[in-house]
């Protein structure tokens, strides 16, 4: 196959080929023009467009695309135009910013104001022209409007890149400003309807007593159908219109049908929307903010992204889905479960006043199942005094599992309990440390079925915890009555109620010399209290 390059680029490269189609599918012409990957949608319908006008076609084969030609002289033709056109437009990195701020506010082809207008030649027509408002368009291009009205009725419109690169960046530039201020206000036309003259000047000022009560009733219905709006008549002289949008045929003038709404709350309710479309599941408005009065499960659904600055008065349940980040803001009034989500990190904002549960962390060869803290458990250490977890500790702890530092031991400890559990076993391996959790006591592993065995009490299995082998922790819970404790002691079973693992609360022990040597040792109760006043350990 023969080339030759001609006028050759970057991207794309303009290699012009002639003969065998350089793709698997039969194609027109036997002259192909390279026209490269990575071109944006603006760029392959403005080389479409110009290859229709010079004679050929264009096409994808692969990850490349391609323009066909009958002739050499068209093809050459094209590349020369085609090449005037990139000079012409704005590289499209220059539009990313834009592009995602329009996508979050819902606002594709919305007339947006420029603070500054811009003032500027048509390339075209030679004509000065100066801008005011500007709508964000497919394939990275914009509609420019000179006047309001113009742009609620998209019409006498001039594209972006008619104009010199310098006044496209202004544009641009303009338009960025204003979308990354949420508290700036919009005017939103959601409609714009011919009405009757005899019926504007009591809609405008509420005088209907020149009106019968069928005509005052077809206004108040038109009010309430569009309740909260703002009506703009055009300054217009009125027309003869067969069927306005109340009563009979009548002289009627255009009016605007005005939403006035600030970025913030346009955000709000494409969230509320997007959010709906996935999950059919409603959210209110309450105090500027997004709520939900109840328990949220959202359980292996498909959510990807919950909105921003959202109240769950209830529990949140994340369980298996595909969200991996959470939103600013975000208040959990119970239990928030992101088991086996792809959430790497934990914002400082985040408000969780029930028991909170990560996703798995791998440490070496290990995986945990979940790491929970909760303030039933932990209450002491997790929670603040607003009721809510101390997030900055737990996102502490939770990115220790990931340090270098961290080894997990034989233990297989993955939770903070667990951990204690551990830090106390390596000390006292012969002494059965028991929590004082809730009502009652927990113990854990190789000391659960001990005790099971004498006090007859079933173990089980908790998914809040993990052994050594990664699977659940056996867990024996003990009332607190004193019948139960005082059946260890008649087994001669040696234990210690601990609230932490570096002291006890109370021990009783036969056979570890080291532990009555230490936590058990006889001490006045002077030395107890201040003993315990220290931990913060109750009595």
């Amino acid at each position: 196959m023969a080339a030759e390059r001609f006028q050759e680029g970057s991207n794309p490269s303009f290699k012009i080929s002639f003969g065998e189609w350089p793709g698997p599918e039969p194609v027109f012409g036997d002259i192909h023009v390279d026209l490269g990957s990575g071109n944006s949608p603006q760029h392959r319908e403005k080389f479409s467009d110009l290859a229709d006008l010079h004679g050929g076609s264009v096409r994808n084969a692969g990850d490349k695309l391609w323009a066909d030609f009958s002739t050499q002289h068209d093809a050459k033709n094209f590349v020369r135009d085609s090449k005037v056109f990139l000079q012409m437009v704005l590289p499209d990195k220059e539009f990313e910013e834009v592009n995602t701020l329009v996508s979050e506010y819902g606002l594709k082809f919305q007339p947006l104001p420029l603070r500054n207008p811009v003032v500027s030649l048509v390339k075209e027509t030679g004509e000065e022209k100066s801008f005011s408002y500007a709508a964000v368009g497919k394939n990275n291009n914009m509609a420019l409007f000179e006047s309001l009205e113009d742009s609620y009725d998209f019409k006498n419109w001039t594209e972006l890149y008619e104009l010199p690169l310098d006044k496209q960046r202004e544009v641009v530039s303009g338009v960025r400003d204003f979308l990354n201020n949420p508290s700036n206000g919009l005017s939103v036309c959601v409609d714009t309807v011919k009405f009757p003259e005899w019926a504007l000047g009591s809609l405008m000022n509420g005088d209907y007593s020149a009106l019968s009560d069928d005509e005052i009733s077809q206004i108040e219905k038109f009010q309430d159908a569009y309740k909260g709006s703002v009506f703009v008549p055009r300054e217009e002289a009125p027309s003869f219109e067969r069927t306005p949008v109340i009563g009979q045929a009548a002289d009627s003038v255009s009016l605007d049908i005005i939403n006035i709404t600030t970025l913030s709350e346009l955000r709000m309710q494409k969230q509320m929307a997007d959010f709906r479309d996935v999950t059919d599941i409603e959210l209110v408005v309450k105090d500027g903010h997004l709520y939900y009065d109840d328990n949220l499960d959202l359980h292996q659904s498909e959510i990807k992204a919950l909105p921003d600055n959202l109240e769950v008065d209830g529990e949140l349940d994340l369980h298996k889905t595909s969200i991996n980040s959470l939103p600013a803001k975000l208040v959990v009034n119970g239990d928030l479960d992101l088991r086996e989500t792809s959430i790497e990190s934990i914002p400082e904002d985040l408000k969780v006043k029930g028991e909170l549960t990560l996703p798995a962390r791998r440490m070496g060869s290990k995986v945990s199942e979940q790491y929970v803290f909760s303030p039933d458990y932990l209450g002491r250490v997790y929670k603040r005094r607003d009721g809510y977890l101390d997030i900055s500790r737990i996102k502490r702890e939770w990115n220790d599992l990931t340090s270098n530092d961290f080894k997990a031991d034989r233990f297989g400890l993955f939770f903070p309990l667990m951990q204690q559990y551990a830090d106390f076993k390596r000390n006292y391996p012969n002494v059965v440390p028991l929590f004082n959790i809730g009502d009652g006591y927990e113990t854990y592993q190789a000391d659960a079925e001990r005790v099971s065995k004498v006090l007859h009490i079933p173990v089980q299995e908790s998914l809040n915890k993990l052994g050594s082998d990664g699977n659940a922790a056996k867990v024996i819970t003990i009332p607190s009555q004193d019948f139960w404790i005082s059946q260890l002691k008649v087994n001669r079973i040696s234990f210690a109620v601990l609230e932490d693992a570096s002291r006890a609360k109370s021990v009783d022990s036969s056979e570890d010399s080291d532990l009555s040597n230490g936590l058990g040792r006889e001490q006045s109760q002077e030395q107890a209290d201040e003993q315990h006043r220290g931990s913060g350990i109750r009595r």
